[in-house]
């Protein structure tokens, strides 16, 4: 009898020191982004998460344009900052399938918007690419 007074004192004991620790930190009612220019304020841990993960994880350095993710932003480089590809996409297909697992490659970003229609579904009016500006 006297082993489990101790073991229930023991018990007790952690179980009290546990909820006095929880109520000394500080609760978090909202989650601010602090990401330059970026001043959204979230509720829970799980949005700002998300739009971290949405907004700011696949990051351009070159032009900061945001993408969803790596595969994209890697596809976004290649085709925008790479002085060689448009050199090497008027001998060969350099335009990549922007399905992650799909391994076309195409003559023209026009050819691949048409392969993501007709093969991976993708909407008739989805742009991947904006057109460059003429300097």
């Amino acid at each position: 009898l006297q082993d489990g007074d101790v073991q229930r004192h023991l018990y007790l004991r952690d179980a009290l020191t546990g909820r006095a620790e929880e109520a000394e930190r500080p609760r978090v009612s909202e989650f601010c982004c602090h990401i330059s220019g970026c001043s959204q304020v979230f509720d829970t841990l799980e949005s700002y998460e998300h739009h971290y993960n949405t907004l700011h994880r696949n990051v351009c350095s070159f032009c900061k344009r945001s993408f969803p993710s790596g595969h994209l932003l890697d596809i976004h480089i290649l085709e925008w900052h790479d002085s060689l590809f448009q050199i090497m996409a008027e001998k060969q297909n350099m335009y990549k399938c922007l399905v992650e697992g799909c391994a076309e490659k195409f003559k023209s970003s026009k050819d691949r918007k048409d392969h993501l229609v007709t093969v991976h579904l993708y909407p008739a009016d989805f742009r991947f690419d904006r057109p460059k500006k003429v300097k």
